[in-house]
């Protein structure tokens, strides 16, 4: 009995050990399949990138034409470049005082082309070369010339853009190539510059620029200063002026039209415009004081057309509405002030709008808040002049030469 008591485990650890060797066997067969289908997807994945950069050296060459068009424009608008690359949110802070005296007629370097290359070899290695700047004498920003001394010291040398192109060596991949001038250049800048040149570039895209490499919370901190950075940038000057005008015109022909309308359209101006025409003489809280159904239409409606068509920015908006407001209240104010800007630079002023608050001017001079153009196009306009009061100020009355109808 007690023999077989003995073995009895003997038996049983001979039928685990067949059972495991049973089960190796199959997770080896299992591994080696997945290894074959994965072989195979490899050899897709390198027919995929070879038809890849068939298709991309394909797209360059129809490429090249557009923008070599595209260059010849470019040439005809001032400081283009210039303008771009200090309104991009990241290349913008590469260039010091010195540099952007570059972008124009150049006083620094005789070459009128720079270039940097990337070329990547099938061992595995990557060549970077750039161009030998020729500096003039006394001139290399890059190492510090072209800098007055102060006394007996001389000041400490900004680091220059233009040095990136001398950062050239041979690196192998495994390394990792990463150079952010260069990507931002390839990938964001020189598809679409006029976005930047306009400043129309939103955090969505200069997220899209940095969020690419957040793996942690050192590169998320990055992207927060980079966003913050991108607040701070100013849009160009003739930029806010175009948009400024196409926001005026926008406004203006809007209010014309509505305006006129609610005057001819008689349900329209007695249970609604007529509110505001009580105020037979305008003063300056009353601008504003009109059926909030007209505030609507006029003013809301108005304004968001002004702000969409024009594609200002809501930072810019801010100052559009701020002055279109004020000048709203000047044309209400009743007041003919000497030195008044509104006066000297807008035909409609205060005297022109008091003229369509009077009894004999309710079917003229309907232009608001900024032009008259519309009411001489359509023969509405109602030309003033401007008589002393015996008790001081003045009185404005329809110009002589003109007839009421």
């Amino acid at each position: 009995m007690v023999a077989d008591k003995a073995k009895k485990p003997k038996v049983a650890e001979k039928g685990e050990e067949e059972e495991s060797d049973h089960i190796d066997g199959e997770l080896v067969l299992s591994i080696e399949k997945l290894q074959e289908i994965q072989d195979e997807l490899e050899k897709v994945n390198e027919e995929a990138s070879d038809k890849v950069l068939e298709v991309e050296q394909k797209y360059n060459e129809i490429r090249r034409p557009v923008y070599e068009k595209r260059n010849e424009i470019i040439k005809s608008i001032p400081d283009f470049w210039l303008t771009a690359f200090l309104s991009h949110p990241a290349l913008g802070d590469l260039l010091s005082e010195e540099d952007q005296k570059s972008f124009g007629p150049n006083p620094h370097f005789e070459d009128t082309k720079l270039t940097k290359t990337f070329t990547f070899f099938d061992e595995g290695t990557t060549k970077i070369t750039g161009t030998t700047i020729k500096w003039k004498e006394g001139m290399d920003i890059a190492n510090g010339g072209n800098h007055e001394k102060k006394g007996s010291k001389r000041p400490i040398a900004e680091e220059s853009f233009f040095s990136w192109f001398s950062e050239t060596q041979q690196k192998d991949i495994s390394e990792g190539i990463h150079d952010e001038v260069a990507e931002i250049i390839k990938e964001d800048l020189w598809p679409n510059p006029l976005k930047y040149f306009n400043n129309e570039a939103d955090e969505e895209d200069i997220e899209d620029i940095d969020g690419d490499d957040d793996d942690d919370d050192d590169d998320e901190e990055v992207t927060r200063n980079d966003n913050t950075a991108a607040l701070d940038v100013q849009p160009n000057f003739l930029v806010v002026v175009r948009q400024f005008l196409i926001a005026m015109l926008v406004l203006d022909t809007w209010q014309y039209f509505m305006h006129r309308y609610m005057h001819h359209n008689k349900f329209l101006y007695r249970h609604i415009h007529s509110q505001h025409h009580r105020l037979i003489v305008p003063y300056a809280f009353g601008a504003l004081y009109n059926h909030p159904l007209e505030g609507l239409i006029l003013d809301t409606i108005g304004g968001a057309l002004s702000f969409l068509l024009s594609g200002m920015s809501p930072r810019i908006s801010i100052f559009f509405f701020s002055f279109a407001t004020i000048k709203t209240v000047d044309d209400h104010c009743g007041l003919w002030l000497p030195g008044n800007l509104f006066r000297v630079f807008f035909r409609n002023n205060t005297a022109y709008h008091d003229v369509h608050h009077q009894l004999y001017g309710n079917k003229y001079n309907f232009s608001q808040p900024f032009f008259v153009l519309w009411d001489r196009i359509l023969g509405t306009y109602m030309p003033y002049t401007l008589k002393k009061r015996d008790g001081g100020g003045f009185e404005v009355c329809p110009s002589t030469d003109y007839k009421v109808d």
